[in-house]
């Protein structure tokens, strides 16, 4: 399976707040039909504009994003985004919430750990800390989109093609041309608190789901750990996975790749810019009315808009369903495909 990820919009906080919203998005694309679908697109965009082996999704037509939509509609492919309303948020909001989160990461270690990593964790606090509100408000979004994403692609990959589940390849549109500070953090500190996010919410399965492949490729941690996550809920006793597996999912085949040479990332370039100019009324309904058939339904949202708010009943996001965007969001909801699993089992998985 081929991932592709990149983001629409700017993450800037406002002063007074005003509506702005931007995304970190994800295209995922079976391994066995990419070759098709790049074919497709690459076909379609000579046809459109000539040799020109780059086009950017803010300056499509609607007519040009719904085509992309159509073409990529035609195969096995997931379209996941977590979106940010980051105008509505202050700078000084961002920036209470960014020490909160630094405050939690040096608070989980104690004296009974190493010196060396409580060092290590302090030190990766300070680089926390460090970060732009900007560029927080970017890499949080990352954080809780791969928090996401990955349930949703190892139940639904796992339910229709789970062969697909045995390589996880990762392909991010770069910053600049050499690795920046964000990129490196991201790097450094995105397996630490996705492996914290999945300790305290442990990933379930549906019945049914083929994990065989997923298990040959990446083995799971011991058995004691797994039962210990079982014991969060009896229900999901050998059905719940461990977080050392997961950290090498999203780390094991992970590259930058620049957009002039990828067409998948073209595509989800185009994709993450239609959501976001559609929330932000800039891209009329022609153009993204069918962006939901890509995605999987998730209640109560499919394509997620967060805000970073410490009071949240989850310690991570809090989800939110009202703005000028949330009419787009609600049909978008509608139009995704449900997950292939049997009614009596949807209500439990949020599908």
């Amino acid at each position: 399976m081929h991932i592709f990820l990149d983001e629409s919009g700017a993450f800037i906080p406002a002063e007074p707040p005003r509506s702005k919203v931007s995304c970190v998005a994800a295209l995922a694309i079976p391994g066995s039909q990419l070759g098709h679908l790049i074919y497709d697109f690459d076909r379609w965009r000579e046809s459109e504009f000539g040799a020109v082996c780059e086009i950017k999704g803010a300056s499509l037509s609607e007519s040009h994003v719904a085509q992309v939509i159509d073409i990529a509609a035609r195969y096995d492919v997931l379209f996941d985004a977590c979106c940010v309303d980051a105008g509505a948020h202050t700078p000084r909001h961002v920036e209470t919430f960014k020490l909160a989160q630094a405050a939690k990461l040096e608070a989980s270690v104690g004296a009974d750990n190493l010196p060396s990593l409580r060092e290590e964790i302090a030190r990766y606090a300070t680089r926390l800390k460090g970060l732009s509100n900007q560029l927080f408000i970017q890499w949080f979004c990352a954080i809780v989109l791969h928090q996401n994403l990955l349930e949703q692609l190892i139940n639904y990959y796992g339910l229709v093609h789970p062969e697909e589940l045995a390589s996880f390849v990762w392909r991010i549109d770069p910053k600049a041309k050499t690795i920046t500070a964000f990129e490196e953090l991201w790097s450094d500190l995105s397996a630490l608190f996705l492996s914290n996010i999945f300790a305290q919410q442990p990933m379930a399965l549906i019945p049914g789901t083929d994990l065989s492949h997923l298990d040959a490729a990446f083995p799971a941690e011991t058995a004691a750990v797994a039962e210990a996550l079982a014991r969060v809920d009896p229900a999901l006793r050998g059905r719940a996975r461990s977080t050392g597996d997961i950290t090498s999912l999203i780390t094991r085949d992970r590259a930058y790749e620049e957009s002039t040479s990828s067409s998948g990332i073209q595509l989800v370039d185009i994709l993450a810019a239609a959501l976001t100019r559609a929330c932000n009324g800039s891209l009329q309904q022609e153009g993204w009315e069918q962006l939901g058939k890509l995605t999987i339904r998730r209640n109560p949202q499919t394509l997620r808009l967060i805000a970073l708010s410490e009071s949240a009943p989850s310690p991570f996001r809090r989800v939110i369903s009202v703005g000028s965007w949330a009419t787009v969001l609600a049909r978008l909801h509608a139009g995704a495909r449900a997950m292939p699993i049997p009614e009596c089992h949807r209500s439990r998985f949020r599908v």
